[in-house]
């Protein structure tokens, strides 16, 4: 017996040994699988190529990589119409460059000091760009200028930036953003279709006369460009100063792009976070042969399967005037408005013309070749931090542990087996006694339901009848970040700007009404209502009347609020 006594004590522990490398291994995976989870996605820009429509999609993890995807995933339309998915690849590592629109700020809201540190990153962004690359210098002050046009002639944009100093003492930053849009749209032979719109601005407008914000929210309405905009500001903090730089922040998000917020003069390492947002996208291109490309505006809609979620996002363009046999047009700018004239003549410095090539595979007949067909296998790789892990790698960890895991199944039955078999055999000769072993009677006593703590308060009070829904509302877009409320809906629960009266409360949003919308738990269903408010109730974009199902992944805006509802 004593054999295999130990016996048993060397196989358990050998099985410890192996159980506890399982859980350290499941542990990396798990790890590994968490930091490719979807936290952002957006539709950052599109050009219209008709009959196909070009798609920059950011897909971001919590850390702001790139989360790769499957063509499965994703599905479009455009209006009512539905968009066929040609292709889907990330847009960093196909060589077809980008199109920098540098709009500089010469007015002296920038202190020698500061506008030095801003022209150095300037210089170093220039120095660093590809041969595929293209950038446009474009200042604004009392005047607005194109400097220099659309080049890939390093040494002229650096030129031109070390001659740029803080001479003027006011600031078009309204006309300088519409100049900027208008560079953005055109359809130069071989200009990169990736577009992207660099400021560093105080927000402030004080040209009397001069393009007013609801002009340049026109323009970002329909076909916008993005604009990664870094505001800055000088103490003491002042509401004008603020309210300045919120309408700056709302210029970027509002075109797709990203607001900064700049501490001091070193802009070197925002300029660096601007330059991973716009590389780091996925471009889809799209087809559409039933819609009707007339030059009418529909909205572009894309929505991502991302595990059990389903994330939305969209903007509105504008469909290019095609016929089918006439071949594809570049994409058209967008209706004049107003006749905004420079009050200087810009000094052009004209760029070279860039090398054409085909981007789009063709045969010898010269007809497009239809892309390769995507199917779920292999599966996406798994991206941490700035390392990508292959599938066949992680695959071949989870094929290793179930693996050890059969292993250690049959050497547990082995075990058993042997110990069985080298067991003695009941000895009849000696007595053997039983006792009846006595048995406690024994109730579960769960916790107290009789109470439960109110939103937003410690205080308890009589739980309702009903158990509720749990949710969670998420910040897309709001006046002041803000982390997730969760909340639990047993019979009614009123959003609006004061509390009380409103069970959630966003003081910080001035359109949002003092009782503006309410949650209602009918037939074990959530519903919102409209309680008469200002500016109304968005879900999805559409504005409702009466109770309104709501559902998983609802985008809902009040005011200048977005929030996405998660229910659990």
């Amino acid at each position: 017996m004593g054999a295999v006594e130990r016996r048993m004590k060397k196989t358990g522990s050998g099985v410890l040994q192996v159980l506890l490398g399982v859980v350290a291994c499941l542990g990396i995976w798990a790890s590994w699988a968490g930091a490719a989870e979807v936290a952002e996605f957006r539709l950052s820009q599109a050009r219209v190529h008709p009959p196909k429509v070009q798609a920059f999609l950011e897909v971001l993890d919590a850390n702001g990589n790139l989360v790769p995807i499957q063509p499965r995933q994703l599905t479009g339309a455009l209006g009512e119409t539905g968009l066929a998915l040609e292709s889907l690849q990330p847009f960093q590592g196909q060589n077809t460059g980008v199109a920098y629109i540098l709009l500089v700020d010469i007015s002296k809201s920038l202190t020698t000091w500061e506008f030095n540190g801003m022209r150095q990153v300037l210089l170093d962004w220039v120095a660093m760009m590809s041969p595929q690359d293209r950038a446009t210098l474009i200042t604004f002050g009392r005047q607005v200028q194109q400097v220099v046009d659309f080049t890939s002639d390093k040494a002229a944009l650096q030129a031109a930036l070390r001659r740029l100093g803080p001479i003027d003492n006011y600031t078009q930053l309204h006309l300088g953003l519409i100049k900027a849009l208008e560079a953005g749209h055109r359809t130069d032979p071989g200009l990169p279709v990736r577009r992207a719109i660099l400021v560093l601005s105080d927000g402030r407008e004080d040209f009397a006369g001069g393009v007013t914000k609801k002009e340049v929210l026109d323009r970002l309405a329909v076909d916008p460009i993005p604009i990664y905009a870094i505001g800055f500001t000088h103490p003491p903090r002042q509401a004008v100063k603020e309210e300045a730089l919120k309408k700056l922040g709302e210029f970027a998000r509002t075109s797709g792009g990203t607001y900064f917020r700049a501490k001091g003069g070193d802009f070197s390492q925002i300029y660096e976070k601007i330059r991973q947002r716009i590389e780091n996208v996925h471009l889809a291109e799209l087809k559409c042969e039933q819609c009707l490309w007339n030059g009418a505006v529909r909205h572009l809609q894309l929505e991502l399967t991302a595990g059990p979620r389903g994330l939305r996002s969209g903007l509105d363009i504008r469909l290019a005037a095609f016929k089918p046999g006439e071949g594809p047009k570049a994409a058209s700018a967008p209706p004049p408005g107003p006749a905004l004239e420079l009050t200087a003549t810009p000094e052009v410095i004209p760029a070279p013309p860039p090398p054409q090539t085909s981007a789009v595979p063709q045969d010898e007949g010269g007809k497009v070749q239809p892309p390769p067909s995507k199917s779920w296998w292999p599966p996406p790789s798994l991206v941490i931090s700035k390392w990508t892990i292959p599938w066949w790698l992680y695959s071949g960890v989870i094929l290793t542990l179930l693996l050890l895991s059969l292993m250690v199944f049959l050497l547990i039955h082995s075990s058993r087996s042997k110990t069985m078999g080298e067991s003695r055999p009941f000895d009849q000769s000696q007595p053997h006694t039983t006792k009846d072993i006595p048995m406690h009677d024994k109730t579960y006593s769960g916790p107290d339901p009789s109470t439960t703590v109110a939103l937003g308060t410690a205080a308890a009070k009589p739980k309702s009848s009903s158990p509720g829904i749990k949710g969670r509302l998420i910040f897309i877009r709001s006046e002041a970040g803000k982390s997730p409320l969760e909340f639990t809906l047993t019979n009614s629960l009123t959003l609006g700007r004061a509390k009380p009266p409103c069970d959630l409360a966003f003081p910080e949003d001035l359109e949002i009404s003092r009782e503006h919308c309410r949650f209602l738990l009918e037939d074990g269903a959530v519903k919102i209502m409209d309680l008469g408010s200002k500016n109304g109730t968005l879900v999805n974009g559409v504005p409702i009347n009466g109770k309104y199902p709501l559902k998983q992944d609802d985008i809902i805006r009040i005011g200048r609020t977005e929030l996405r509802l998660l229910l659990t």
